[in-house]
């Protein structure tokens, strides 16, 4: 899981998410498994699936008030942009 947290630093965003889909494969409640794979999605712009992996991040730790201000970026990202046809 620590992969998920080095690749996005050097813009290996499609390694963090796989690094991060083998820590949830082990472990399906795994927070920062879903948290880094989020902000991977996210740096890579498929914000729909980080939406979906921030969820999972605040249903599995509803007092995660540190991923709520991540999940807040995303959502205002989202909102700036177009719509898909």
């Amino acid at each position: 899981m620590n992969l998920s947290l080095v690749y996005p630093k050097i813009a290996e965003n499609y390694k963090a998410i796989s690094a991060a889909d083998d820590a949830i494969k082990i472990d399906p409640e795994n927070e920062k498994a879903f948290f880094r794979r989020g902000t991977a999605r996210m740096a890579g712009n498929d914000l729909e699936a980080a939406i979906s992996d921030f969820k999972k991040v605040v249903e599995v730790n509803k007092v995660g008030f540190f991923y709520f201000a991540y999940f807040q970026t995303l959502i205002s990202r989202k909102t700036k942009q177009p719509r898909k046809t």
